[in-house]
């Protein structure tokens, strides 16, 4: 019987192989994590180059592209871990941020939800949170993704559409969203 791992990282891939390579540097060997890899028949050799430059991951190469969803589940089927993070295959965590989020749900057992800030490349935010659907949020949605984008990180302005909508908030402490789009820990996503 094999000893269970903290957390599962169930990744899914369709033709990944010019992005995967970082994604799994970022997480290999941080922290004492059980990594599975999905390949949706990737026509580009994803699966077999994750087995050859990454032998402590487990490759799981579908014959068929299931989709995204279908994908996850038969990773979760065949992981270990007592949680388990869903992450896309072109992001890259930082070394502490996966057991952050694990750390977080461990200390409070009554949150539903975890997420992460998302940032690109260029350390600009991402969606990463968000309210519940509405009629006026879809109605303000554009609008205020323009001005958010232009009026940069702070200051007032900022401050005010990130009250009228979770989406342009950038928290500094954890606070409650309708859904945050990260991973999984046991029945939780995060």
């Amino acid at each position: 019987m094999k000893s269970q791992k903290l957390c599962s990282v169930i990744i899914v891939t369709y033709n990944s192989r010019s992005f995967i390579p970082d994604c799994l540097r970022s997480i290999v060997g941080v922290w004492d994590f059980e990594v599975i890899v999905v390949d949706n028949n990737s026509q580009d050799g994803s699966a077999t180059m994750v087995e050859r430059e990454f032998s402590s991951i487990k490759v799981m190469a579908l014959n068929e592209n299931l989709g995204f969803g279908r994908a996850c589940n038969i990773g979760v089927a065949a992981s270990s871990g007592s949680c388990l993070v869903l992450l896309n295959p072109d992001a890259v965590t930082s070394p502490c941020a996966q057991k952050t989020l694990v750390t977080f749900l461990e200390d409070h057992p009554q949150a539903g939800i975890v997420g992460a800030r998302l940032i690109d490349p260029l350390e600009q935010p991402l969606q990463s949170m968000g309210d519940r659907p509405s009629l006026l949020g879809f109605v303000l949605d554009k609008p205020m993704a323009w001005i958010a984008k232009r009026v940069g990180l702070r200051g007032l302005l900022r401050m005010i559409i990130g009250r009228i909508s979770a989406k342009f908030r950038l928290p500094n402490e954890p606070e409650p969203v309708a859904w945050t789009n990260i991973g999984k820990y046991g029945n939780r996503v995060f």
